[in-house]
């Protein structure tokens, strides 16, 4: 069930210096507070490197944004899952083609034809996909919960 997805982090004063505390502030070099753009994306690489999407700006209809957190996150996760794939593709190129052709169909060919180009671009079509899939499914649960969810595992996406 993907409820089991959701993880509610409670919130307390000694918890300040953890990335889903509202008042997480993390220091530069210099110790001085980083600036918001910079801190939004130390919260997404510490959310993403241990799995975890923040949903509390799903609500903030005030941001003023480009992205959302949990956009921003997500793209993170794919990242390095593609590249995981890219380095799993070397040890089992069947199983990743198969993957890629739901992409791009014609990937044998490009595979082929040593097109690296149009064989990047499938791994991002499928990079941005994940992302895609992942974010639909947050916003339909985020009602359980306004902490933060687990992405759903690759097979479970329907892309990976």
């Amino acid at each position: 069930m993907i409820e089991n997805l959701f993880l509610c982090e409670a919130v307390y004063v000694k918890n300040e210096k953890k990335w889903f505390h509202p008042a997480f502030n993390p220091l530069d070099r210099d110790e001085k507070p980083l600036s918001d753009r910079l801190k939004r994306n130390e919260i997404a690489k510490e959310a993403a490197d241990i799995g975890i999407v923040p949903l509390y700006e799903l609500y903030d209809s005030q941001s003023n944004h480009v992205r959302p957190l949990h956009k921003l996150v997500l793209e993170k996760i794919a990242s390095t899952k593609a590249i995981e794939l890219q380095h799993l593709f070397f040890e089992k190129p069947g199983k990743i083609t198969n993957l890629l052709e739901e992409v791009q169909p014609e990937i044998r060919d490009l595979i082929g034809e040593n097109n690296d180009q149009e064989i990047q671009n499938a791994w991002t079509t499928l990079y941005i996909a994940y992302s895609g899939d992942i974010d639909r499914v947050n916003r339909r649960k985020s009602s359980a919960c306004s902490g933060a969810s687990r992405p759903l595992k690759p097979e479970q996406s329907g892309h990976w």
